[in-house]
């Protein structure tokens, strides 16, 4: 297999120069013996990232990659769905009828394999808390 062109991976002076005195070993708690939860280091609201300004960067590459740019619609238009809120009176069945149904909708959506356990909070980034008993 012929060298990759990209290894030893050598960032771009304007990439180096965004780089937060904070690396993202320490904010993920690299070494860290105690449990405490994850931190976002991409992917999340840049202005409140000590990484924000590089995520941003990232976004201004490869402007002519027509791959890249649908991706990003793609993302973009995920994003941009407005999620309304739950309504109407909450359904009771019990949990047999709950699994069948969740069964044939995975079976349907080519699933390999899903689960129902009760929500862990430390499931969750630092921050966020989700108002559910269980998830699947």
């Amino acid at each position: 297999m012929p060298k990759s062109p990209y290894k030893p991976y050598t960032p771009k002076a304007e990439q180096v120069a965004l780089f937060p005195d904070v690396s993202g070993n320490d904010i993920n708690g690299m070494g860290e013996t105690d449990f405490r939860k994850a931190i976002h280091v991409y992917w999340g609201d840049p202005e409140k990232l000590p990484h924000g300004k590089m995520q941003n960067w990232f976004y201004t590459q490869d402007p002519d990659n027509a791959a890249i740019n649908e991706a990003r619609a793609v993302r973009q238009k995920i994003l941009d769905i407005e999620i309304p809120e739950v309504s109407g009176v909450p359904l009771q069945q019990d949990a047999a009828e709950t699994t069948r149904q969740l069964d044939a909708f995975a079976s349907n959506c080519e699933m390999e394999l899903f689960g129902i356990t009760a929500m862990n909070p430390d499931w969750t980034f630092e921050g966020v808390s989700l108002p559910y008993d269980w998830v699947v």
